[in-house]
């Protein structure tokens, strides 16, 4: 299991147990190099903009994961990602498909490819939120440049922001530990932070909004031949009307779920029907060998 952007494995706490109890198998999850508690070497800054696959910046993660199926000898696994870490998922299984049995991207980033010449809206905003956003993005600076900013007073505005995230879905005690986890784990150097810009850019119009990946893997979930689950939720940011056009294209090998009550982070908004597609899946698979 892999994370997304600035979060980190202890995320998917509600998974772990109903996973392995349901599959009757292991369940293991990781940082990303240069995020969470793992090792931080400096992201490659020749890297630049992301406009193809094969770059310095991928190698920099897929690497790393590479290496550490190798370290723990596992021939072939399931392996999932959320948002960013579904992005980096989808690049590992087109590069390594015989390592991966069963694909599940959970509300992934950079599927959705944007239209040609595509010029984004720089007109000015009323939303101080929203200018605030986008000074920061042309800065070159990410979340976690701006938490560390402010010192102390970054761990309210973690736990403020978790408690307006999550509302009533994490009880008050659990939201606290939430947002102290992800405080600690964002206070540490984040040396693959660079990959945000690197990787992706701010698109705001009226037909277009959101972040998008300079470079989409929307043609490499179009041609896999690995077996892939797409979760996404029925009030998720992430999703784009490309995706069902995906996978009604490649219904062989791509597979679409809407997990209701649940926004961008599926696992964690409705984990019990999340838990319950996964399960089911690889249920399903294991009675068909």
């Amino acid at each position: 299991m892999t994370h997304g952007f600035g979060s980190a494995l202890g995320m998917f706490y509600k998974n772990f147990d109903d996973l392995r109890d349901q599959t009757r198998g292991r369940v293991i999850a990781l940082d990303w190099l240069g995020m969470g508690h793992s090792s931080r070497p400096d992201f490659p800054s020749s890297s630049g903009p992301l406009t193809a696959l094969d770059s310095a910046g991928v190698d920099y993660f897929l690497h790393a994961l590479e290496a550490w199926r190798a370290e723990n000898n596992i021939y072939k696994m399931n392996l999932l990602g959320h948002s960013w870490g579904g992005y980096l998922s989808t690049l590992y299984a087109a590069r390594h498909p015989e390592r991966v049995n069963h694909l599940f991207l959970v509300s992934p980033f950079g599927v959705p490819k944007l239209p040609e010449n595509f010029v984004p809206d720089e007109s000015p905003t009323n939303s101080w939120f929203l200018s605030f956003f986008k000074t920061v993005w042309r800065l070159q600076m990410h979340p976690q440049s701006v938490l560390k900013m402010m010192g102390p007073w970054g761990n309210n505005m973690m736990k403020s922001t978790v408690a307006r995230r999550f509302g009533d879905k994490l009880h008050p005690e659990e939201a606290a530990l939430v947002a102290d986890y992800l405080f600690h784990s964002n206070a540490l150097p984040l040396a693959g932070g660079e990959s945000l810009h690197a990787f992706s850019h701010l698109v705001w119009s009226e037909e277009h909004r959101g972040v998008f990946a300079r470079a989409p893997v929307s043609d490499l979930l179009a041609q896999t031949t690995v077996p892939t689950s797409l979760l996404f939720g029925d009030n998720d940011w992430m999703w784009n009307p490309q995706v069902k056009d995906l996978v009604e294209k490649n219904s062989k090998y791509l597979k679409l779920h809407i997990v209701e009550k649940a926004g961008h982070h599926v696992y964690l908004d409705n984990a019990r029907d999340c838990n319950h597609i996964i399960s089911s899946t690889l249920i399903g698979k294991q009675r068909q060998m």
